[in-house]
């Protein structure tokens, strides 16, 4: 071969590769979405069934849009499944004893595959995951319409927040707060509307402090009026809620409806009221490493399936697979876990999976020789 064709080989080889590995991706991603997607359905159901408001073409839409997030939830073991399917697979049929007889190496013919794992894992992070974002904000939204005794809040510039409270059937407060203290459980210069179910207003409240306290929330120096009634001043007065305290940090935007482009500055928010924000920064630097866990599970499955293959059937490569994708799922949820609990660095705890799945999965190319 002069050295053009054998250039030319090579791209077809590694052309070859990818688009075989790719339409396994597309296969996994399809089995493992719809899984996962029929055990959410039927939960889904199970929660909103007994709604006497909605029925089964909204659950369904409410299904649509938590899809994309569960798509993204099981994408990294998607590829290790599809790695593991794909490569054993060319190796039964001797696809890869042939290119290995030709000198190959398998870093080599490994790299096409390896370069289309990034790629996907760039989309899923910084094309794919803020529309997931965005969906996912309306069927949270959805739910706290459906389920009242939830919180909504906004963020100020300033740092004061805006808080919305609904008790179902009984009425509705907006809560204006200047300042936060104690991660949210004291606010000071406090406003209070109250409104009716049918939007009536009731009162206002405005208090120099704010306190949750077991269900309820305590008030001190309260100025009270009512429509067509003097003011009212009261040392103190106690608010029935079914807030809890993270029911509240939590109306602020969950992470994961929030795109990788809104987390930093909503991060920054959150510290300059004086809310935690180690849940948010968590799920940003997950994001962030996202690429990198992709590709090490695609490196992950390859030596299982270019030294089993020929020993075993796909169903014990697809077994393999979905131990290997538990563990480290579970793995990274107990990190994640470790860190917000401020035993381990939040960065740390992001990037730890990927590293580790890294540096195992070259441990077994050089114990199988898959140089």
């Amino acid at each position: 071969f002069t050295p053009s064709e054998t250039r030319y080989n090579g791209g077809l080889v590694l052309r070859y590769l990818s688009k075989r590995f790719f339409f396994s991706i597309l296969l996994s991603v399809l089995a493992m979405t719809t899984f996962v997607a029929m055990i959410d359905g039927l939960e889904m159901m199970r929660r909103f069934g007994g709604v006497e408001s909605i029925n089964g073409f909204y659950i369904i839409l409410l299904m649509l849009y938590k899809l994309p997030a569960l798509m993204l939830e099981v994408f990294p073991f998607c590829i290790l499944l599809a790695s593991l399917i794909c490569f054993s697979a060319l190796a039964k049929s001797h696809e890869l004893i042939a290119i290995r007889s030709s000198g190959v190496p398998a870093r080599h013919f490994l790299l096409g595959p390896l370069m289309l794992c990034m790629i996907l894992g760039l989309v899923d992070v910084f094309a794919i995951s803020p529309a997931s974002a965005l969906l996912n904000d309306k069927y949270q939204r959805a739910e706290n319409t459906l389920f009242p005794g939830s919180a909504e809040g906004i963020l100020t510039e300033g740092g004061s927040i805006w808080l919305k409270q609904s008790e179902k059937e009984r009425y509705e407060m907006l809560i204006y707060a200047d300042k936060l203290e104690d991660r949210g459980r004291n606010l000071h210069k406090v406003s209070v509307f109250r409104f009716a179910p049918d939007g009536r207003f009731i009162r206002r409240m405005d208090a120099d402090q704010m306190s949750l306290v077991a269900g309820r929330w305590e008030m001190q120096n309260v100025i009270m009026l009512e429509p067509d009634k003097p003011s009212e001043r009261l040392n103190r007065f106690v608010l029935p809620t079914s807030l809890t305290l993270e029911t509240i940090q939590n109306s602020f935007a969950s992470p994961d409806s929030l795109s990788i482009y809104s987390l930093p500055e909503f991060i920054r928010s959150l510290k300059a009221v004086g809310f935690p924000s180690e849940e948010h920064q968590l799920h940003f630097y997950k994001l962030l490493a996202k690429p990198a866990f992709i590709m090490a599970m695609f490196l992950l499955g390859i030596p299982f399936a270019l030294h089993f293959s020929r020993q075993r059937g796909v169903g014990t490569m697809v077994l393999i697979g979905l131990v290997f994708g538990f563990c480290f799922y579970f793995f990274s949820n107990f990190v994640g876990a470790y860190s917000l609990s401020g035993r381990l660095n939040l960065l740390v705890a992001a990037w730890a999976p990927a590293g580790i799945a890294i540096l195992l999965a070259l441990a077994l190319f050089l114990h199988y020789r898959e140089e």
